[in-house]
C-alpha cells in the first residue's frame, strides 16, 4: 500500500484516498462519526466494524486492511483481548487504541500488546495525524518488506555466494550459491564462525589481521575485490574472488562477503601463461623463456661461484624422417625423445625446444666433466632406444651434444649457448651419435 500523507492545509482540498479501515468497536455511532471526519479529512473510508474475537477473525481473514482501530473498553470484548487476536495471528498492521479515560499504565500495557499508537476519545484531533503516521509508517514497512523479498530472491539466485555475518565473526545469512562454492548447507553455515567455515587454518591469522572478521573495525580490504584462497568443506583448498563490505543495522556492524571460485580461471591463466613460456608440441621451455632461466641461473653461478654447464642437443638426419614418413610421425618422434630426454636429467636441470630438432639443457651446479658423462649416458640411452609412431612405425634415432660450461666457455647467455651449439656441430664433423665438450678457445 502507498504511504497516505495527511494533508498539509485544510485550505486546498485534497485527493481522495481509499483506506479500508476494520473498526474494532460496540458502537455504531462512533462507525458514522469516524466515517464522517475521515471524509472531511480527504479519505474515501471504507469502515467495518466488529465486537467479538469471532468476527474480528473473520475480517481479518476475508479482507486486506489499512488500518486497525480499537476501542479498549467494550462489554463483550476488550482491547486487550483484541490485541490478543492481532498478535496470535502475527499480523503487520497499523494499531489505534482510542478509550474514553487512558492513563499511564494502560498506555504502557497496550502498547506493549502491540499497539502502535493510543487516542483519548476527548483528544479526538491527534486521531488523523496518528492515521496519516500510521499509514506512512505502514507504507515504508511494506516497502522495505518488498525490497528484502526482492534482494532475498536475488541472493538466492545468484551465481556468486552471498554471505553476511556479524561482528563476531558470526554467519547470519547463506545463500544456495555458497553452499555450491563452499559445501556447507545452510543450516550448517548459520551461526558458525566465518573463518572456521572459509578460511585455511594456515591462513586464519592473515585474514582477522587485514579483514578484521572478529572487530567492529572495518578491515583495510573492506570495499575492495581481492582473491585468497578459501577452504572447502571437504578440505580442499580453491581460489575465491572476494568483495566485503560493512553496514549498520540496529546499531550493530555487519559483513557482507560476495565470493566467486575462479579455479577455471585460474586454470585458464595459468594455461596462457604456459603457452607464453612453452612448447606446445613436447612442453618444454620455448626458446625466449629457455634463455631467461639460463640467465636467472647464470647470474646466480657467477654470484656464488657455483659450477653451471649447458647442453645443445640435435637429433640426427632428423629431415629425413619428416621427408620419409610425413610430419605427424616426425612430431611424434620429438614427442618421444622429449620423455626420453625429460628422463635422462635432473628435476633441477632446465630443458627447452631451442629450433625444430634442437634441445637446450641447463645443468646448474654441474661442472664440465660431469656433464660430458651426462651427456654420453643420454647418447647411448637415445641410440639404444626404439622410437615408435601411432603409425606402427618402429625406427631408431641418435643425436649429437655439445657442451659448454662457465666460466671456460662463456660467461654471457649467448656466449655459453654458442659455445655449446659449435661444440654439437663438432660431434656432428666427428661422425654424429656422440656427445663434445667445447674448447676453451671456442668461449
Amino acid at each position: 500500500m502507498n504511504s497516505i500523507p495527511y494533508p498539509a492545509s485544510k485550505d486546498a482540498a485534497p485527493p481522495t484516498r481509499s483506506l479500508r479501515i476494520l473498526l474494532v468497536d460496540d458502537s455504531e455511532d462512533e462507525r458514522l462519526l469516524l466515517e464522517d471526519e475521515l471524509h472531511q479529512e480527504g479519505y474515501d473510508p471504507m469502515i467495518r466494524r466488529v465486537e467479538t474475537a469471532e468476527t474480528m477473525q473473520a475480517a481479518l481473514s476475508e479482507k486486506e486492511w489499512d488500518l486497525l482501530i480499537v476501542d479498549y473498553v467494550m462489554p463483550r470484548f476488550s482491547g486487550l483481548a483484541a490485541l490478543g487476536l492481532y498478535r496470535r495471528l502475527e499480523l503487520d498492521l497499523p494499531v489505534i487504541v482510542v478509550s474514553g479515560q487512558m492513563g499511564e499504565e494502560i498506555a504502557v500495557e497496550v502498547m506493549r500488546a502491540g499497539a502502535r499508537d493510543y487516542i483519548i476519545k476527548q483528544n479526538r484531533s491527534r486521531l488523523f495525524p496518528a492515521i496519516a503516521r500510521e499509514l506512512g509508517e505502514y507504507g515504508d514497512r511494506l516497502a522495505r518488506r518488498e525490497a528484502e523479498q526482492k534482494l532475498s530472491i536475488i541472493a538466492k539466485s545468484a551465481h556468486d555466494a552471498i554471505v553476511m555475518w556479524d561482528s563476531k565473526g558470526l554467519i547470519e545469512f547463506w545463500n544456495p550459491a555458497a553452499t555450491r562454492i563452499f559445501g556447507w548447507d545452510e543450516e550448517e553455515a548459520i551461526g558458525i564462525d566465518i573463518q572456521r567455515i572459509l578460511i585455511p587454518a594456515e591462513d586464519r591469522k592473515t585474514a582477522v589481521k587485514k579483514f578484521s572478521f572478529l572487530t567492529t573495525a572495518p578491515g583495510k580490504m573492506f570495499g575492495k575485490t581481492i582473491e585468497l584462497p578459501a577452504l572447502h568443506k571437504q578440505g580442499r583448498q580453491f581460489p575465491i574472488e572476494l568483495s566485503l563490505s560493512t553496514f549498520h543495522s540496529h546499531g550493530a556492524q555487519e559483513m557482507i562477503g560476495i565470493a566467486r571460485d575462479i579455479s577455471d580461471r585460474k586454470r585458464m591463466e595459468k594455461a596462457l601463461k604456459n603457452l607464453a613460456t612453452h612448447d606446445s608440441l613436447t612442453g618444454f621451455y620455448n626458446r625466449t623463456e629457455l634463455e631467461a632461466q639460463l640467465r636467472n641461473e647464470l647470474n646466480r653461478a657467477l654470484r656464488h661461484q657455483r659450477p653451471l654447464s649447458v647442453f645443445f642437443l640435435d637429433l640426427d638426419h632428423f629431415k629425413r624422417v619428416n621427408d620419409r614418413f610425413g610430419h605427424q610421425a616426425g612430431d611424434e618422434l620429438l614427442q618421444s625423445f622429449a620423455d626420453l630426454l625429460r628422463k635422462a636429467v635432473r628435476n633441477v636441470d632446465y630443458i627447452g625446444r631451442y629450433g625444430g630438432e634442437e634441445f637446450v639443457v641447463i645443468l646448474p651446479e654441474t661442472p664440465p666433466q660431469q656433464a660430458l658423462e651426462t651427456a654420453k649416458r643420454l647418447v647411448g640411452s637415445v641410440m639404444a632406444h626404439r622410437f615408435n609412431t601411432s603409425g606402427e612405425k618402429s625406427m631408431a634415432l641418435t643425436v649429437s651434444i655439445g657442451i659448454s660450461a662457465l666460466p671456460d666457455h662463456g660467461v654471457t647467455v649467448e656466449g655459453l649457448i654458442n659455445a655449446a651449439d659449435k661444440a654439437m656441430y663438432t660431434a656432428k664433423r666427428t661422425g654424429r651419435n656422440r656427445a663434445c665438450l667445447a674448447q676453451s678457445t671456442d668461449g
